[in-house]
């Protein structure tokens, strides 16, 4: 299941901060907020960026997200390309 769009509802309900100001710190805008209050799904570098700035209120993992084989967890090394 998939729980950050709840979660992120309630982190918005216990807290001041407007969405406008929480989507600048997350450096995207109020409208793909939005979109992820309804049936869209963050990149992993995103849902990670919802994590930091939500002091863990919202892991990264709420949102069905795999971060074992995300491309930020894999080495710089195997990355390149030959």
């Amino acid at each position: 299941m998939v729980f950050g769009r709840f979660l992120l509802a309630v982190f918005f309900s216990k807290r001041t901060i407007t969405r406008l100001k929480f989507a600048e710190r997350l450096g995207c805008n109020a409208s793909y907020l939005s979109l992820l209050a309804s049936d869209h799904f963050p990149s992993v570098k995103m849902a990670e960026a919802i994590e930091r700035e939500t002091d863990g209120a919202v892991p990264a993992a709420s949102w069905g997200i795999d971060l074992s084989t995300a491309p930020t967890k894999i080495p710089a090394l195997l990355r390149r390309s030959a």
